[in-house]
């Protein structure tokens, strides 16, 4: 502040501060929010007879808040609408199947043109099993690359509303060089959306997943 003690004919100043809106829940029933953020500025200015005059401004401004998107990506073996089979941990020249559950929720804006997608590696095998069947999923066999086209997601998916999962079944035969090692799956995992509301593009990141299964309810942390 010190900057704006004084300011000169001629001369400027700047002062920078944050701050963040408490997450908001589709459960507090607010629809299309938005804050409204004022700035006042009062100075005494000195005229030619060195006569100080007191001067006043204000500032507002209106604050659209984004949606909050989460997407959440699960390998399981136990559980899931599929049934899985081999050795957990996995082992060397041994099957094993996975279910990967990719799970979609939006919390206070409407989301249009949503989008997943991620790759296998190498040698993930692509079994070819989906569940719900109707879901725009794509798979591009010689790239390993996956696409799940959800198209508008509203807001309170996952909350107040069912939210939108997919589920895929893979398969490994780990290799000398991976025995005693997690096993990775999937590649990262990038969702991609547009909030209707404010007209943002929101976009998130997961991290890759492996046979590390934390979340399987008989196998978890294994």
């Amino acid at each position: 502040m010190r900057r704006l003690a004084r300011i000169d004919p001629g001369e400027s100043g700047r002062v920078r501060f944050e701050f963040a809106p408490r997450r908001i829940m589709p459960s507090m029933g607010l629809v299309d929010p938005e804050l409204w953020v004022s700035v006042d500025v009062r100075a005494q200015r000195f005229n030619e007879e060195d006569v100080p005059e007191e001067i006043e401004s204000t500032l507002r401004r209106r604050v659209l808040v984004a949606t909050d998107m989460e997407l959440t990506t699960q390998p399981l073996y136990s559980a899931g609408p599929f049934e899985n089979e081999g050795p957990v941990p996995p082992e060397v020249e041994e099957r094993t199947t996975y279910t990967l559950l990719l799970t979609v929720r939006n919390t206070n804006n409407d989301l249009r043109d949503v989008e997943v997608y991620t790759e296998l590696p190498w040698y993930v095998e692509w079994l070819g099993e989906v569940e719900p069947a109707g879901e725009d999923l794509r798979y591009n066999e010689v790239t390993k690359e996956l696409r799940w086209t959800l198209g508008d997601v509203p807001r309170g998916t996952g909350y107040t509303l069912p939210a939108r999962t997919l589920a895929f079944q893979v398969a490994i035969e780990p290799s000398l060089s991976q025995k005693g090692s997690e096993v990775v799956l999937l590649y990262e995992q990038f969702a991609r959306g547009v909030d209707v509301y404010t007209g943002r593009v929101i976009e998130l990141t997961n991290d890759e997943r492996s046979t590390y299964m934390r979340t399987d309810p008989e196998f978890g942390g294994r």
